[in-house]
């Protein structure tokens, strides 16, 4: 990135990394692992707060740019543990259930028309009444482990956002 326009750059290269141990790097040069096992995502918010403070301290009012790009629902899907506790039974009763429920929110809050019809299942993924109990709890797991990276990312996205607006 250092090489397309950005003066600055800290993050990995590369489609996916290990969300507790990254293959980070900074300008060009690598970043040694920490032993705090603190979130990529929390990583790059510290930096991206800290490099924002470090921009508007000495010139107050200077226009900006930070493109700040979290990593989560990439592979690996990890979160912290306290982060999936709260999605623990969430997703239970399968996607195809999950499917219905998010219709039908949406309609009740204006994101679709009423009336709108909800899409068929695509055909590469099974019912899930057709799955295993164990199939159905490793899935539902994967979904409890996602919908944790996501929260924990937002959390993420609003320290830095609360950063630019103090």
């Amino acid at each position: 990135p250092t090489g397309l326009g950005f003066e600055y750059f800290f993050g990995y290269v590369g489609p996916e990394t290990d969300q507790f141990r990254p293959n980070l790097v900074r300008g060009t040069n690598a970043v040694p692992n920490d032993t705090t096992m603190q979130l990529l995502d929390a990583r790059l918010a510290d930096d991206a707060i800290n490099w924002l403070h470090n921009q508007v301290a000495p010139a107050t009012g200077k226009p900006f740019f930070i493109y700040f790009s979290p990593s989560s629902t990439h592979a690996p899907h990890q979160a912290p543990a306290e982060m999936i506790a709260r999605f623990k039974g969430k997703f239970d009763a399968g996607w195809d259930a999950m499917r219905v429920e998010s219709w039908r929110r949406q309609i009740a809050m204006g994101i679709i028309p009423p009336g709108s019809k909800l899409t068929e299942r695509p055909e590469g993924i099974p019912a899930w009444d057709r799955l295993s109990q164990g199939q159905q709890r490793f899935s539902a797991r994967s979904m409890e482990v996602a919908a944790a990276m996501l929260a924990y990312q937002d959390d993420q996205i609003g320290r830095v956002l609360s950063a630019m607006e103090r």
